[in-house]
Order: C-alpha cells, then sequence, then structure tokens
C-alpha cells in the first residue's frame, strides 16, 4: 500500500489507498472520480520521494463520496444591563473523499 501526501484546499493530507477522508469543499458530483495532482510526498515498497514542491508524473486518483456538514459552532456576544444578546451560528460544508489508486506516470506520458 502506497501513502501519499496530498493537498487539497490548501491542507495537506496523508492518505492510503482505499481509506476514506473528510477534506474542505470541492466543486465536484456525488459519485464523480477525479485525480489529484498536488502530491508533495510518496512512500511505497520502492522506497521514500519528495517533491520541490510536488512531484511531477504522480498523481492520486480520487471518488467524491458526497457532502457532509462538520459540527455545529456558535459564537455568543453578550452585554450586561444593556439586554444585549445575539448569538450566531456556524456548519462547515466538507466533502468525503475515498482514495482509489496512486498511480504513476512514465515519462512518455502512459
Amino acid at each position: 500500500m502506497a501513502k501519499a501526501v496530498v493537498e487539497f484546499g490548501g491542507i495537506q493530507f496523508v492518505v492510503e489507498e482505499g481509506e476514506e477522508y473528510q477534506v474542505p469543499l470541492l466543486n465536484s458530483d456525488k459519485g464523480q472520480e477525479f485525480y489529484v495532482e498536488q502530491v508533495l510526498a510518496l512512500k511505497d515498497e520502492q522506497g521514500i520521494w519528495i517533491g520541490t514542491p510536488f512531484l511531477e508524473g504522480i498523481r492520486v486518483k480520487c471518488q467524491h463520496l458526497g457532502t457532509v456538514k462538520g459540527k455545529k459552532l456558535q459564537s455568543i456576544r453578550f452585554k450586561p444591563y444593556t439586554g444585549l444578546k445575539k448569538i450566531r451560528g456556524h456548519r462547515q460544508a466538507f466533502s468525503r473523499v475515498k482514495v482509489l489508486a496512486v498511480e504513476r506516470r512514465n515519462s512518455d506520458g502512459t
């Protein structure tokens, strides 16, 4: 099994083939497969490679499983004696992604 460090929306994740991850919201449809070209490091049976900043010829094949919401956050503003009390809530949206494979492209593009 290969492990790779990839970048989703400016955040780095250590991913492994066959695992599911929660990443920042993506602009793709549910069930759609896509490739991530921003691979920073790779470790497999053959060795370890570190990019400067990215590795060329290596990409991660992923599948978008759907959109989920994160934990509910609340911010409260309160001032005594004035009757000021404001409560605001926020739930961040995330995408569930399954890593299907870590692929290498040869120098001839295949």
